[in-house]
């Protein structure tokens, strides 16, 4: 799309990887097995109303996401995170909606460039 930022800074994220193909896969598949998982606990957690629950899970998400240097699904997460440590419950929904449209978009382009090696 245009205006749309990457999904992941590629140099970045081999620059994390040592720049080990294999590793890089082999990393990326266990992430794109992990990803519904986790986006699961997340919205456990706001359906539930547990903003501690949302707030680890948010941290938990960030975290692998930054080892790829998704950038626009690592920003949301820490938004996310951010507004649960100060118990902003209003905005949760629709800071939980970005993370998975994010983390789902980053799935997608992870796919491809699994398939383009």
């Amino acid at each position: 799309m245009i205006g749309q930022p990457v999904a992941f800074d590629k140099a970045e994220m081999m620059e994390n990887f040592a720049g080990d193909d294999e590793l890089f896969a082999e990393v990326a598949a266990i992430f794109i097995e992990d990803a519904p998982p986790q986006l699961a606990a997340l919205q456990a957690a706001l359906d539930s109303g547990d903003l501690a629950a949302l707030h680890a899970a948010a941290h938990k998400l960030k975290g692998s996401l930054a080892s790829f240097a998704a950038k626009p699904a690592c920003a949301a997460a820490k938004t996310l995170e951010d507004a649960c440590k100060v118990g902003d419950a209003g905005n949760a929904a629709s800071l939980a909606a970005a993370v998975r449209t994010e983390t789902e978009r980053f799935v997608v382009a992870l796919r491809a460039e699994l398939g383009s090696r």
